[in-house]
């Protein structure tokens, strides 16, 4: 039993470990890409009312528009990375904490009924909040795997 835990943990983190890296890696050069080309400000300043001052000054203001939306845009491929780097995170902890049950280690065992307990609260918050069969469909399968594990860790114990 404990070598199915065990093996759960470790599919579980190649499963989100594999994405979350790429997403890392994307998002994460993205934002490295958009901070690197944004164009330094430009001196601002002319003499005199003149079409051809009037033509640049809207020009300014429609630079100044895009590099506003490419600043959100920059934000939110850097907030993607950020999450995805702690997904990533969570995926090691879980390759490890499944490495250190094989080996039947106690450190391994308390992160292992943490990460559980957290998985099937989660889990059941979200079968008592939707009341109907979609919602057991979606968190059913987690709420048997965090109470099997849970299960199987204090059985052993």
């Amino acid at each position: 039993m404990l070598r199915q835990v065990a093996s759960g943990f470790q599919m579980a983190a190649l499963v989100m470990g594999v994405p979350s890296l790429a997403a890392v890696l994307f998002f994460g050069g993205s934002a490295i890409f958009l901070r690197m080309n944004t164009p330094a400000e430009s001196p601002g300043g002319h003499a005199g009312p003149s079409l051809v001052n009037y033509l640049v000054d809207g020009a300014r203001l429609l630079g100044k528009i895009f590099g506003f939306l490419g600043l959100v845009g920059q934000t939110v491929f850097a907030v993607l990375a950020g999450v995805a780097f702690l997904v990533l995170l969570f995926a090691v902890l879980c390759f490890f904490t499944g490495r250190g049950l094989q080996e039947n280690a106690m450190w391994a065992r308390v992160v292992a009924m943490g990460i559980s307990g957290v998985v099937l609260l989660i889990a059941a918050l979200g079968i008592l909040s939707t009341r109907r069969v979609p919602g057991l469909i979606f968190f059913g399968p987690f709420a048997a795997a965090g109470g099997y594990a849970l299960w199987a860790l204090l059985r052993r114990g």
